[in-house]
């Protein structure tokens, strides 16, 4: 069995980067000479090849040495014409020369010789067709080298002849998953598991179920493959990745932790690194991620996320993420095997027709990108402008085919590798090319490391500089991306005019009433525990300090890691602040009642310097006021822009001596506040936050500009 190279999920967190496919060094459609999928003529000239190199014993002699010369041979011979004539009948190998060169390619491909041990299995397959050992080996390979497509040819070949081959059905499951197709790799995957549960089987179901999000079925597979074998760090590592999605970030970090230490590979101690900032840890997740790459470790890998965590920082970490995504941008370059050089500049066109817009992105469906995404989607003039949605990656939603059907037309790239998805690009010769990911999960950014349209941007999903240079502009407005702001990119900034964002109009809100009958303030927030950081705590607790009959309500997943809500109640009581006073609320079953808890309190808090976007359009809809914290970058001004394009620019703060003056007078009125809930969420829906019509009007033009090049 060769080394499970390909089967070690990566961290499902939403700064994990997305991974081109490697390309084969070899021709991957050589094997399907095999089956009839290649013209007779291909095998022919293969076994012409073979007989004219004289393989008299079935081994390759010296196959490290010669590997790359065969290649190049079958290459060349691939592409002449040769006499059948000249093609000898090859004999029959015994067993016992099978068994050599599938010993052979074992070794060679775990000792990262794949393209030897490719070359091996042709060779022997072309002696031996129906080799089904060979054959699965081979799709092995191609799964090492994520040469997916190869990977189910092969597989559903085995099965459809014999039925019944559990190593055939893991690897085409696998592949399959690997594909975004985890709906189909259950069906085939399932009746293994049910009538013997290997551990890589049982692994693999997880991650299906996982995928699908049926995250309590995927748990109870994944913890009984845990307890069954302590070593397993992939299986551990998978169910720690569910329990971060659910919020049980100490949890998480204790099944990590319950592997022996010498078992964690690179992926595994990235991981590790990131969960901190799950729990609002970001410093120490900064400290960590600097650790692992200093050591080397999966440092592409570790320079992503790292990005991540300075786009959320302040602006003393701004120079740090320019030089980590230079960093990993010439690492990514060099790994596929791009020159490091200047790349091709933009090139703006005159509108003589109606231009082609794509939108490249991963959060096709019930996603908060979405939700802003909808109102271009849905109210775009489609005699002005022709939009395609470009999917890195497939949801398991219905939402997804509501939001696709807005556009144009939808494409799906997540099946393609790195070099497919730039020539499909390229053909559909796109004006501009939009991306909402930035370094978040499953993003195609790297895609666009090499120019896919004349121009090339960023807007919604990611809150600072790409450090791409092949991307040209990013998207903001006045206040989340003034000129002042420009020495933080590399990107050219453009501002769309009053807000850059509008929020799905047709969302169905609760009615906004108080529902609750406290006798004092109730203040709330209902960010990510991520964003609940020491610079936050700082301010809330100047403003519970400020009215001290006041009470906090916590409301997210995160609050069900009772090591996070420790560290905020410890933090805000060395401010001064009485933990009684912290309320800590779970989550609720649908998006509706998530907005409708919004009517159990009074005033909405902010954070920084990651400060609330989503949130503060929620809050200001649910009739809430919210106190917003101005910071120096992008992520800390998304509620600036809000809570001022609301006409409330009397509550932007900037210090927390501000921030709790602000919330103070909130409060002394927070009966009135309760009153007008009605009122206040009738105006704040038919404003400009839920403008349709005016965020295309806005948006569009900007875009015409960045296309004709007066920006």
């Amino acid at each position: 069995m060769f080394q499970q190279k390909g089967h070690c999920p990566a961290p499902s967190d939403n700064s994990t980067p997305f991974n081109p496919p490697l390309k084969s060094t070899t021709n991957a459609k050589l094997c399907l000479a095999f089956f009839s999928i290649l013209p007779m003529d291909s095998a022919e000239r293969l076994q012409v090849l073979l007989s004219r190199i004289s393989l008299v014993h079935p081994r390759l002699e010296e196959t490290n040495a010669s590997a790359q010369h065969l290649i190049k041979e079958i290459r060349i011979n691939l592409s002449r014409s040769v006499d059948s004539s000249r093609n000898p009948q090859q004999e029959q190998l015994s067993p016992t020369e099978v068994d050599q060169l599938l010993k052979d390619a074992a070794e060679l491909a775990n000792s990262d010789h794949l393209a030897e041990a490719e070359l091996t299995l042709i060779c022997l397959l072309l002696k031996q067709q129906q080799c089904n050992q060979a054959i699965a080996k081979l799709a092995e390979i191609y799964e090492l080298q994520s040469e997916y497509k190869q990977t189910v040819l092969l597989t559903k070949n085995i099965l459809a002849r014999q039925g019944y081959n559990t190593e055939a059905a893991y690897q085409l499951a696998f592949a399959l998953h690997k594909l975004g197709n985890s709906d189909e790799a259950l069906e085939y995957i399932l009746p293994y598991y049910i009538s013997s549960p290997s551990q890589r089987v049982s692994r693999l179901c997880g991650i299906l179920l996982k995928d699908l999000g049926r995250l309590s079925d995927a748990i109870d597979i994944l913890e009984k493959a845990v307890k069954n074998d302590s070593t397993d760090i992939y299986s551990a590592r998978v169910l720690s990745e569910i329990y971060v999605e659910a919020g049980v970030y100490q949890k998480a970090l204790d099944i990590l932790h319950a592997v022996p230490s010498e078992l964690f590979d690179a992926t595994s101690k990235l991981y590790e690194a990131i969960i901190p900032r799950f729990m609002g840890e970001l410093n120490k997740s900064i400290k960590l991620h600097n650790e692992l790459i200093a050591r080397d470790q999966n440092v592409t890998e570790a320079l992503w996320a790292q990005c991540f965590n300075y786009s959320i920082s302040d602006s003393s970490h701004s120079r740090d993420l320019l030089a980590a995504a230079k960093q990993y941008w010439s690492a990514f370059r060099q790994a596929d095997h791009k020159p490091i050089e200047t790349t091709p500049t933009s090139q703006h066109c005159h509108l003589d027709r109606r231009p082609r817009i794509g939108f490249l992105t991963s959060d096709i469906g019930d996603h908060v990108v979405s939700r802003f995404l909808t109102p271009l989607l849905r109210s775009y003039n489609r005699e002005a402008h022709e939009i395609v949605l470009l999917s890195t990656s497939r949801r398991y939603e219905s939402k997804s085919i509501e939001v696709a059907a807005y556009a144009d037309s939808a494409i799906d790239l997540s099946k393609l590798s790195l070099s497919e998805a730039r020539s499909s690009l390229a053909d559909m010769k796109l004006d501009i090319i939009i991306d909402t990911n930035g370094f978040t999960k499953n993003s195609g950014l790297p895609i666009l490391a090499e120019r896919c349209a004349p121009t090339q941007c960023h807007y919604i999903g990611y809150h600072a500089t790409t450090g791409l240079d092949t991307i040209d502009y990013f998207l903001g407005d006045e206040v989340t991306t003034p000129d002042s702001f420009q020495w933080q990119y590399i990107e050219k900034l453009a501002q769309i005019p009053r807000l850059w964002l509008a929020y799905d109009s047709k969302i169905e809100f609760p009615l906004a009433i108080a529902k609750t009958e406290r006798n004092s303030p109730v203040l709330g927030a209902f960010s990510q525990i991520t964003k609940i950081n020491t610079a936050t705590l700082e301010y809330w607790s100047a403003a519970m300090r400020a009215v001290p009959q006041s009470i906090l309500v916590i409301k997210d997943r995160g609050v069900q890691c009772q090591t996070s809500c420790k560290r905020i109640a410890d933090t805000m009581a060395a401010n001064g602040v009485n933990p009684d006073r912290i309320y800590f609320i779970a989550p609720v079953d649908t998006h509706f009642d998530h907005l409708d808890s919004y009517n159990a309190i009074d005033i909405a808090l902010d954070t920084t310097p990651w400060s609330g976007a989503t949130t503060a359009y929620e809050a200001l809809g649910m009739g809430i006021p919210l106190v917003a914290i101005c910071g120096n970058t992008t992520s800390s001004r998304m509620s600036t822009s809000v809570v001022s394009a609301a006409e409330m620019a009397h509550l932007v703060t900037k210090t927390p001596k501000q921030f709790a003056t602000a919330v103070a007078e909130l409060c002394e009125d927070y009966l009135v506040i309760r009153k007008n809930k009605t009122d206040s969420q009738k105006q704040a829906r038919e404003g400009i936050l839920f403008d349709e019509s005016r965020i295309c009007t806005d948006f569009f033009s900007t875009i015409n500009s960045i296309i004709l090049g007066n920006i």
